[in-house]
């Protein structure tokens, strides 16, 4: 009987691991993007005086508050454009 409760109990955890949990916060209400015309300015702002790209996607998880800028756009991750630009300088 011993040899048998070990392998149940791991099986327990491992099925227990794969449950489906709640996608949703607490309040039950998915998040509401509001575009603020400040941040967009500021945002471009910056990306002018850098003369660079900036992408931002930020949730206030107390309000739900949604502040995004190129949130659809794609960018290379730091990790994986090293490389390349080394490649590109060489």
């Amino acid at each position: 009987m011993r040899r048998l409760l070990l392998p149940v109990i791991a099986a327990a955890l491992v099925l227990a691991g794969c449950t489906g949990g709640d996608d949703t916060p607490d309040g039950g209400e998915e998040p509401t993007a509001t575009a603020s015309p400040t941040f967009s300015a500021d945002f471009a702002d910056l990306e002018e005086e850098y003369d660079a790209r900036l992408g931002v996607y930020a949730i206030d998880t107390g309000t739900g508050q949604v502040v995004e800028h190129r949130a659809d756009e794609r960018f290379a991750y730091a990790s994986t454009i090293k490389a390349l630009a080394v490649g590109a300088l060489l």
